[in-house]
């Protein structure tokens, strides 16, 4: 399968059949989503797993009640850190892996100092995005099927399985396709419409 018949063929999936995804599956999405690039290089991201059914059910209250919730297999949060300031700890652990870290710092430092709250946690959630379309893509070269939830409430998620230091920038279902899906054809605006060259 190349990438682009994987775009084709990937869709939201609305209904799952309740199967369970084997562990060996769950952990290769998920390395999907922790080999992600992101900008900087911070990996501002933590996946939150859940599988109960009661933990499930806890995050569906706070999805819009979404059908997904109750026939996935599993679902994931992910979580941004939400302070970027050059002397934090997401920063500081991140570019001290680097053997250049003193020139890579002054180069990041009056970025990063601009990121203000509101900046910051646009800038977390983009990167989040990033692992996001990694991992359900992932999911689909698996024969797992996923939906991208973007209608939640994050202060009640936030609140109810986040440490204080991360926000939910999104979530994700997983599982296997219930009988009769896509129920829609996919559509897209054509590639002229969507592409300019300039």
């Amino acid at each position: 399968m190349n990438y682009l018949h994987l775009l084709q063929n990937r869709f939201a999936c609305k209904e799952f059949n309740k199967e369970k995804v084997s562990t060996a599956k769950i952990h290769e999405i998920l390395q999907a989503g922790v080999l992600s690039p992101s900008s900087l290089g911070l990996e501002p991201w933590t996946f939150y797993i859940l599988q109960s059914p009661e933990k499930i059910e806890k995050l569906k209250q706070f999805c819009n009640s979404k059908k997904q919730f109750e026939t996935c297999a599993f679902a994931v949060i992910l979580a941004s850190k939400n302070n970027f300031e050059p002397q934090g700890q997401t920063v500081q652990k991140a570019l001290k892996r680097r053997e250049d870290f003193d020139k890579v710092y002054e180069l990041y430092s009056p970025y990063l100092k601009r990121l203000e709250s509101k900046n910051a946690h646009e800038y977390g959630a983009l990167q989040c995005y990033i692992a996001a379309t990694n991992m359900v893509n992932c999911a689909h070269t698996l024969g797992v099927d996923s939906c991208i939830i973007g209608g939640y409430d994050e202060e009640s998620i936030n609140k109810e399985f986040l440490p204080k230091d991360e926000f939910c920038a999104l979530v994700l279902t997983f599982g296997y396709k219930a009988s009769g899906q896509p129920k829609h054809k996919k559509m897209r605006f054509s590639f002229n419409e969507k592409v300019k060259f300039i």
